[in-house]
């Protein structure tokens, strides 16, 4: 099952929310994981285009600012009732720690809400910053948590500059006593300057990666998790 095959689901889940129904979307979850879905499959497939259609719809204004609110906050409801009855796992103490969150000025926080709920599932222990998070904070939080993963979500309107401000600071902060591997995700990971930028410039931190979508970064968590 691809992104084409979630195109009615898709469709079918923004009239329910269009119409207050948003626990049809808690049903619509818990059902497509008993059948074998895989949760970043739908989260890439699914959720990912419900969320790009309401942006699309609050861009054109065809969605007032309340109807994009409501929408992504039942989204974001449905998420965090699902995430813990869904988690077969529950990590131990001597797992090892992600630090997960948005970077400074993001609110949107539903792609880091996902990320939290992979990597619990896949055997870490998360520390979840939730939405605008200075930049020094992930430094500060990764040494007294001890992480070997840090996950920043970018999301747009992030500029180039920004980014550029980010990686910087981590970069400068970074202590190599405690290494970790760093991932940047979201929508703005789309914009080739910011990719590039992030791609290119040298680093001290050795193992940074970028993803725009959930898949990749869940085979690149686990392969970390088993080495």
């Amino acid at each position: 099952m691809r992104s084409q095959d979630f195109t009615s689901l898709g469709q079918l889940t923004l009239k329910w929310l269009n119409e207050g129904k948003s626990r049809l979307l808690d049903a619509l979850l818990r059902f497509l994981s008993e059948r074998g879905l895989p949760d970043p499959l739908v989260f890439d497939h699914l959720l990912q285009l419900v969320l790009g259609s309401i942006g699309s719809s609050y861009a054109t204004g065809s969605l007032s600012i309340g109807d994009e609110h409501y929408m992504a906050h039942a989204i974001r409801d449905s998420l965090i009732r699902y995430c813990p009855a869904s988690a077969n796992c529950t990590p131990s103490l001597q797992s090892p720690i992600a630090l997960v969150g948005c970077a400074r000025g993001v609110s949107h926080e539903l792609g880091a809400i996902m990320v939290r709920h992979l990597l619990t599932v896949s055997g870490w222990r998360v520390v979840y910053l939730g939405p605008d998070v200075p930049t020094e904070e992930y430094s500060l939080q990764q040494l007294k948590h001890g992480a070997s993963l840090v996950c920043i979500s970018l999301v747009q309107p992030i500029s180039l500059s920004e980014v550029k401000a980010i990686k910087m600071l981590l970069d400068q902060m970074y202590n190599p006593s405690c290494p970790y591997a760093l991932a940047f995700g979201g929508s703005s990971i789309n914009n080739e300057d910011v990719l590039e930028h992030i791609r290119q410039t040298p680093s001290r931190i050795e193992n940074m990666r970028c993803f725009s979508s959930l898949e990749p970064f869940d085979a690149w968590s686990r392969s970390i998790l088993a080495s």
